[in-house]
């Protein structure tokens, strides 16, 4: 985080409107540091994120496409408190959490400049893709564990600036509601991984809050060897799928829409063959849940 807001200091000119995008990452980090040692509820976490989505919607920095401000301030919250989650439970595995976001931060970069002409959007994403990739020096080592993680206090603010910063590029106010299906592509590991768990666990009547290693990554491991491969394997689907998003944004509507049920298609073809028995031959079924009391800190 250090590293992160240093670079948004040193670069970026003119950033004034995005001050509660770094009040509210500052914020995650610290309650995320004190849930690291002193277990934080829940409840209260959730009650962070709500506040954060509702400053970001307040300084015109959420949705804006839908009908009344009641509507843009429920989705904006839905969003930032879906995508921040989804990322803290992505981080699972050494490397697998920074590079996904160094790879969703550079497609942000890219979608800002291409499409919004944004600057300071491009430079606040590259100095988050920056920090990642400092940071998987340390977290993903050839041959050696990780020496250090992220923990709640590097993952909440990370999901939370990676969720925030689609919905402020500038786009045609005709594009509408596709713009969101911009946003998701961007974050799509992300959407993939929360659907693989979500299409899993509710076949299996196993509750969705319960901790397991049943995850994109998890599954990954049991075939590809090594938290680098999987690291790799995450890094080029997610760039691939952000090529898709800025390439459609750039054909308009209709193109975004096909390229989004493309994708989703895609999306449920891998969770199908992900959760096919074949997959369950590395042995990740026999880990995948335990109790709340087992939970293991990269679990959380």
């Amino acid at each position: 985080m250090a590293g992160f807001l240093l670079a948004v200091l040193a670069f970026g000119e003119n950033l004034s409107r995005f001050w509660p995008i770094l009040v509210g990452a500052i914020g995650l980090t610290a309650l995320g540091t004190l849930d690291d040692r002193f277990a934080v509820p829940p409840r209260y976490r959730i009650a962070a994120e709500v506040g954060a989505a509702a400053l970001l919607w307040h300084y015109g920095l959420g949705w804006t496409f839908l009908a009344s401000e009641f509507e843009e301030l429920v989705l904006t919250t839905i969003w930032i408190v879906g995508f921040t989650n989804a990322f803290n439970l992505m981080d699972n595995m050494d490397g697998a959490a920074c590079t996904v976001a160094s790879v969703c931060a550079g497609g942000i970069a890219a979608q800002a400049l291409v499409i919004g002409n944004d600057e300071g959007v491009a430079v606040m994403a590259l100095a988050l893709a920056g920090a990642c990739l400092g940071f998987l020096r340390y977290n993903l080592r050839a041959g050696a564990p990780a020496s250090i993680f992220l923990g709640d206090g590097g993952s909440m603010p990370i999901g939370f600036v990676l969720a925030a910063l689609p919905m402020t590029i500038p786009v045609d106010e005709q594009l509408g509601w596709p713009a969101l299906l911009v946003a998701a592509l961007l974050l799509g590991v992300l959407v993939l991984d929360t659907l693989l768990v979500v299409v899993s666990r509710t076949r299996r009547g196993i509750a969705l809050v319960t901790a397991g290693r049943d995850h994109l990554t998890h599954r990954l491991l049991a075939k590809l060897a090594s938290p680098r491969t999987v690291a790799v394997a995450v890094a080029l689907v997610q760039a691939a799928v952000s090529v898709v998003a800025i390439v459609a944004a750039q054909l308009g509507r209709t193109s975004i829409i096909v390229a989004a049920l493309s994708c989703l298609t895609a999306g449920a073809v891998i969770v199908a063959l992900l959760d096919s028995p074949q997959w369950a031959a590395g042995g990740w079924r026999a880990i995948a849940y335990e109790k709340p009391e087992e939970r293991s800190t990269s679990d959380a």
